[in-house]
């Protein structure tokens, strides 16, 4: 696999990251009735211009797959660095074949070049899928399921 940085300004990059956007959404809500592509447009931006994030396409043998969207480097309230996921995704044809232990690898190793410790992210509890990936790869729940979703860390270190 190969992890490219995203250009949104190549025709149909933007399109295609909606798409995949809005996919993950039906995905976790069970419908897109609530995805907001205005909104989406302005995360996009709002990632083009933090210090140490990832917004990546996912290409095996030429073809986009999937897309990951990360911030790195950041500081929880003790001072200690970590990482957030905003997205981990994958065609529905290639989910299930080992490939997101790929991505959280390639994201990790980049956590990991920043001395993060721990590695965060939210997800949808109705997205039984994300649910078994997340449990079966040792994230574990932290705190309560707030409007967001369901908190999840692992530790890095």
């Amino acid at each position: 696999m190969e992890f490219v940085p995203v250009n949104l300004e190549t025709d149909g990059t933007l399109d295609l990251c909606i798409q995949f956007r809005r996919d993950a959404h039906l995905v976790s809500f069970g419908d897109d009735a609530s995805f907001n592509v205005g909104e989406t447009k302005a995360w996009f931006t709002r990632l083009n211009t933090f210090d140490n994030s990832g917004f990546y396409h996912v290409f095996k043998n030429n073809k986009v797959i999937g897309q990951i969207e990360f911030r790195n480097g950041l500081l929880d309230e003790q001072g200690v660095k970590f990482g957030y996921i905003n997205l981990l995704y994958l065609l529905p044809e290639f989910r299930n074949k080992g490939l997101g232990s790929e991505l959280e690898g390639f994201i990790f190793a980049q956590f990991k070049h920043e001395q993060c410790a721990y590695a965060q992210l939210r997800y949808i509890p109705a997205n039984l899928q994300a649910v078994s990936f997340y449990h079966k790869h040792g994230w574990t729940d932290v705190g309560d399921i707030g409007e967001r979703g369901q908190l999840a860390e692992k530790r890095l270190t």
